[in-house]
Formats: C-alpha cells, sequence, structure tokens
C-alpha cells in the first residue's frame, strides 16, 4: 500500500521539479536575450556619441568643441560599460536556483532605476552648468557646451534606463505567474494551472 504512494510522491517530486526548471530556465534565457539587446543599444549610443563628439572636436571650436568634447568622453564611457556587460552575458545564462532567479531579476530592476534617478542628476548637472555659464562669460563655451551635453546625454540615458525599468517590470509579473503556480506547504508540493 506505501510502495505506490511513495512511487506517486518521487513522480510528482520530480515533475514538479522538471516544471519549475524548465519555466526558469526559459524565464533566465529571455532576461539574458533582454540584456544583451540592452547593451546592444547601449553600446550603438555610444559608439554614436564617441564617432559624432570626435568629428565634431576636429571641426569645431568654442561651446560646439566643448559639446562634442563631452559627447565623446560619454561615449567611451558608455561603450566599457555596455561591452563589459555584454561581454558577461554572452556565454548564455547558468542554471540558476529559485532564488538567484528571483535576486538577480529584482537586483537587475533595482539597477535600472537607481540609473534613472542618477540620468536626473545628470541633467540637473547641465542645466547647473548652463546658468553657471551665463553667469560667467569667462567660461560661457565651456561650461555652456559642457551643459548642454549633459542635457543630451541625461536625457537619452534616462529614456533608455527607464524603457529597461518597465521592460523588468513586465518581466517581474512573469516571474511572479511562475512564483504562483508553485506551492509548498512543508508537507505537500503542488503545481496549479490556471485556464
Amino acid at each position: 500500500m506505501k510502495k505506490p504512494f511513495l512511487f506517486l510522491w518521487i513522480f510528482l517530486l520530480n515533475y514538479l521539479s522538471a516544471f519549475s526548471q524548465n519555466e526558469f530556465s526559459e524565464f533566465n534565457r529571455d532576461a539574458n536575450r533582454t540584456g544583451k539587446t540592452a547593451m546592444l543599444v547601449l553600446g550603438s549610443w555610444g559608439i554614436a556619441n564617441a564617432a559624432v563628439g570626435g568629428i565634431g572636436m576636429i571641426h569645431s571650436s568654442g561651446e560646439s568643441y566643448y559639446f562634442n568634447q563631452m559627447s565623446l568622453i560619454w561615449g567611451a564611457i558608455n561603450i566599457s560599460i555596455a561591452a563589459s556587460g555584454y561581454i558577461g552575458m554572452k556565454k548564455g545564462p547558468p542554471e540558476f536556483s529559485l532564488t538567484e532567479t528571483i535576486r538577480r531579476h529584482y537586483a537587475s530592476e533595482k539597477i535600472y532605476m537607481i540609473n534613472a534617478a542618477l540620468d536626473l542628476v545628470y541633467m540637473a548637472a547641465g542645466a547647473y552648468c548652463i546658468q553657471r555659464g551665463n553667469a560667467e562669460p569667462t567660461h560661457y563655451d565651456l561650461y555652456n557646451g559642457y551643459g548642454k551635453s549633459l542635457l543630451l546625454q541625461g536625457g537619452g540615458l534616462f529614456v533608455f534606463d527607464c524603457v529597461n525599468t518597465l521592460i523588468n517590470l513586465r518581466k517581474g509579473k512573469q516571474l511572479y505567474k511562475i512564483l504562483e503556480a508553485l506551492r509548498f506547504n512543508g508537507k505537500t508540493a503542488a503545481i496549479f494551472w490556471h485556464f
């Protein structure tokens, strides 16, 4: 009598394990694809800024020179961030446990939210530089060039970070649905499907 129940229990645990592992593996693969796409977008933004900034520095002077110089600097920073992020995700996601999947997802959400807040700081610094340039005519070109570049870079990165925050929030709802289907009360384990 106990053998059929033991067999059923082992079958259920194996099925539950396979189901959850498959769901989390797919979630992690999708998160990895989304992260690589984000790094390609950031890298493209960085390359465009570095190229335009570098060429612009050669063919400009005054305020435009400083605008292009700051764009070149931001481009190089964005390229390095995107390259290191992309290389880290290139192999694909390793198999993460349930806990690690949840931890990584929420860490990604937080990073984009914090970066969006920093982007607002960059834009405020740009506005301050422009105001400062208007108050100090001897450094007008420097402050206004850097300030306008900071406004552009901060604005572009703000859009990037907000879009990625929204994508991660949507993925968080998917993760919640996966977790909602699993139940364990210490004695029994179950999978629930809602039709």
